[in-house]
């Protein structure tokens, strides 16, 4: 892989091992991190985003179908579900301004009345616990 500005034209030269020429790739994918030549990561922001959106997804959907979860289990689950991804993101969010990444942290403010009515949470409760961990 060659990294390179947009500007900039691929190289010419040709990579050999044990006489055999390699191919350049335009990305590739580490540890769930996806590499283009260019370093633009907004894939990668729209790949962790989106595994975001169906953990909280997934939350949000464990607490409309388990009326007796409280505040406590539901920030535990958030912490344990969709805050690794979050703070696995947040390297490459603070690389530029992405959409999708906001709109996960969205959805997160935009289900708490939700979550008021089906789980009973103490509406004074949500914005002095564990919420505000995600600084962005």
């Amino acid at each position: 892989m060659h990294f390179r500005s947009k500007a900039k034209n691929a190289t010419n030269f040709r990579f050999h091992v044990n006489n055999s020429p390699l191919e350049l790739d335009s990305d590739y994918k580490c540890l769930g991190i996806l590499f283009n030549e260019y370093l633009d990561f907004s894939k990668t922001a729209e790949l962790l985003a989106s595994a975001a959106g169906h953990a909280l997804g997934r939350l949000i959907n464990k607490v409309k179908c388990n009326k007796d979860l409280g505040y406590n289990t539901f920030t535990t689950l958030f912490d344990s579900c969709v805050m690794p991804i979050l703070l696995y993101a947040i390297g490459i969010w603070g690389q530029g301004k992405f959409k999708c990444c906001e709109n996960v942290i969205l959805c997160y403010f935009a289900c708490m009345p939700v979550l008021y009515r089906s789980a009973q949470i103490d509406p004074h409760s949500w914005h002095t616990g564990g919420l505000w961990m995600v600084r962005f």
